[in-house]
């Protein structure tokens, strides 16, 4: 049987959050986990030039099943990342 999708998704654009990113990830679960209904995360970096989109992938493992992360091959224009997301797979 399929997990149902998420009731809301939360967008969340990061811009050069390497030092914020791990506390985030630790408060997005605790704040997930408080929740009645099934939420998902979506971080979007929007074109960080320290190691924000390499620790998204790499907290995303540790974090809870609804949390997905969005990195862009490439630096796109300010809130290009927004329309990224409408394109991106459901899970």
């Amino acid at each position: 049987m399929s997990t149902p999708p998420p009731l809301v998704s939360i967008v969340i654009p990061l811009f050069n959050e390497e030092s914020t990113l791990p506390l985030l990830t630790r408060r997005l679960n605790t704040l997930a986990d408080s929740l009645s209904f099934s939420v998902e995360f979506v971080m979007v970096d929007d074109g960080s030039k320290d190691k924000t989109a390499a620790m998204m992938t790499d907290l995303k493992c540790g974090a809870r099943q609804g949390v997905r992360a969005l990195a862009p091959e490439r630096q796109r224009e300010r809130g290009a990342s927004l329309s990224m997301i409408s394109s991106a797979p459901v899970h």
